[in-house]
């Protein structure tokens, strides 16, 4: 699901701000830019909306976030390799909208699910 610059530009406000558990970016070239890291790294990566509400203002999404990492993915110690694995993520969203285009969003995820769907870590023993 890329999103491109200019996409970016036509739905989010100039200082729009993406809060993620491992990251914050402001403004819509650097949110493109980390949003073209995931497409590169998962390219079929996609959503299924379980709920969503909202109001003129903001709005809440929740559902799952699913993909095959068949590409590099950044990481706090830098690269990390294609896994070849696929994820599915429960996330959900809040997002704020200010004069029609949004100016913040804030994204929640299970990270430790994530890098063990992807093998990074060892999945828990069974209690």
């Amino acid at each position: 699901m890329a999103v491109n610059i200019r996409v970016a530009e036509e739905v989010l406000t100039p200082d729009c701000e993406l809060v993620t558990p491992d990251t914050t970016v402001r403004g819509q070239a650097a949110i493109a830019a980390h949003w073209a890291c995931y497409d590169a790294s998962f390219p079929d990566g996609a959503y299924t909306i379980a709920d969503a509400y909202g109001s003129a203002d903001a709005f809440t999404v929740e559902g799952t976030w699913h993909g095959t990492n068949t590409g590099p993915l950044a990481g706090p110690q830098g690269e990390l390799p294609a896994t070849g694995r696929r994820v599915a993520i429960s996330f959900c969203t809040v997002t704020r909208v200010r004069d029609g285009r949004v100016e913040a969003i804030h994204v929640y995820f299970d990270q430790m699910s994530m890098t063990i769907q992807l093998g990074l870590v060892p999945e828990p023993a069974a209690a």
